[in-house]
């Protein structure tokens, strides 16, 4: 029958250290690093709500905005392969091709951009939004 000990409890409690002020920044290189980490993952779903605010009025309920195929490059023997992300988005009528890029996720974040240049000209943000 296994009972913990409440004196080696204390005893152990007292010799975790305390946590720096900077936890979560540590191994960080640069102060704004974090930032645009928190941006880069956040990127995709960002433009897609640019995209469903932008077309809110055609836009049917349970409908996709956009519609996404990966190509990947047939010779390339690296790791992470080389990928072409493609992306239509019917109610723009268009079809955005990104660079050929290491990784799926990079692929994808690359076509996005092209996305929002293209909402940055048609439909430009107004201040605060």
């Amino acid at each position: 029958l296994f009972e913990p000990d409440p004196e080696f409890v204390k005893a152990a409690a007292h010799m975790i250290p305390e946590a720096s002020a900077s936890w979560s920044r540590d191994g960080c290189a640069e102060e704004g690093e974090e930032q645009l980490l928190a941006e880069r993952k956040t990127l995709v779903m960002r433009v897609q709500n640019r995209l469903q605010q932008a077309f809110a009025q055609q836009l049917k309920v349970g409908t996709s905005v956009w519609f996404w195929s990966y190509e990947r490059h047939p010779r390339d023997k690296e790791w992470p392969p080389l990928y072409c992300a493609t992306v239509h988005v019917p109610l723009a009528g268009k079809t955005f091709v990104g660079t050929w890029t290491r990784g799926q996720r990079e692929a994808q974040i690359d076509a996005c951009s092209k996305i929002a240049e293209f909402l940055d000209a048609e439909f430009p943000r107004t201040k605060g939004s």
